[in-house]
């Protein structure tokens, strides 16, 4: 029995001393919690934007021309084109200057870039050239802005997409620049005991071959002086006017005068609207007593 208490006793005295120097220092065998960490949020900076999107164009037209006539332009006018794209667009002609393709009457000519770097409207310009016809207005082709040498980019260098829709026939932007070459003058009536002497009383000269939209002109002196007419005809004064002394001109919509095939008189004409007033009778013989 004594031995028995003597071995167990240390035993119970060392757990409880080890229980007791564990209250004494506080030492526990849990994980530390970390530190917490506290930050401020900064707002958005305006000096470090970002861009990546490249300019692209919203739409093209032809916006205007100098020197016009009746919607039609003629040989020394200039017509002008606007590209405007989504973004303002920055132009740079050291190689060259960027065109965009024009379809007048089918034959392709290129406007140059005349203005508006660093916003969003691109200016085109064209000069028409003699020979050169378009009844139906001029047109853009799809994909028509060529660079040419130059750039187009937006303010942090993104290339501009050079994309875009055709623009069809635009009729307020016609093209001629080829004077009238046709026109015929004749009398109305041929009056008279013959009708095809040229001799008449009635002085009515019916014009025929006008071009659609043109003014046209008469000249009764060979082509010294001109009066301007009106309708299908003209009325000749009392007179006589002798082969080609009578004209008729025409100045088509785009101002082009014309020059040669004017309509004109192929014989003399006498107007005559004079009744006669002398005369006289007497019996060729008196017979009788």
């Amino acid at each position: 029995m004594t031995c028995a208490w003597i071995s167990a006793a240390p035993s119970k005295m060392l757990r409880m001393r080890a229980s007791q120097r564990t209250r004494l220092t506080g030492y526990s065998r849990a994980k530390p919690l970390p530190p917490t960490i506290t930050s401020t949020a900064v707002t958005d900076n305006a000096s470090y934007l970002v861009d990546a999107s490249a300019p692209k164009i919203s739409s093209v037209a032809i916006t205007s021309a100098t020197g016009a006539q009746a919607n039609t332009l003629n040989a020394g006018d200039t017509v002008t084109a606007t590209v405007t794209m989504d973004e303002a667009t920055l132009v740079n002609t050291t190689g060259n200057k960027p065109q965009l393709a024009l379809n007048i009457g089918g034959t392709t000519v290129y406007a140059d870039y005349a203005s508006g770097s660093g916003t969003t409207a691109l200016v085109f310009t064209y000069t028409i050239q003699s020979g050169q016809t378009d009844t139906d207005g001029i047109s853009v082709d799809a994909n028509a802005l060529k660079l040419n040498g130059g750039t187009l980019a937006d303010a942090v260098g993104n290339a501009a997409v050079l994309t875009h829709t055709a623009v069809a026939n635009n009729a307020s932007y016609l093209v001629d620049t080829t004077a009238p070459t046709a026109g015929a003058l004749a009398l109305a009536t041929d009056t008279g005991s013959s009708t095809t002497d040229g001799i008449t009383k009635n002085g009515v000269i019916n014009v025929t071959g006008l071009e659609a939209g043109a003014t046209w002109e008469y000249s009764t002196n060979s082509g010294s002086t001109w009066t301007a007419g009106s309708g299908t005809s003209f009325t000749l004064a009392e007179g006589n006017y002798a082969t080609g002394a009578l004209k008729v001109r025409q100045t088509d919509a785009a101002g082009n005068v014309q020059t040669t095939g004017m309509g004109t008189n192929a014989a003399a004409i006498t107007v005559d609207t004079t009744a006669p007033t002398a005369g006289a009778l007497a019996l060729a013989t008196d017979t009788g007593s």
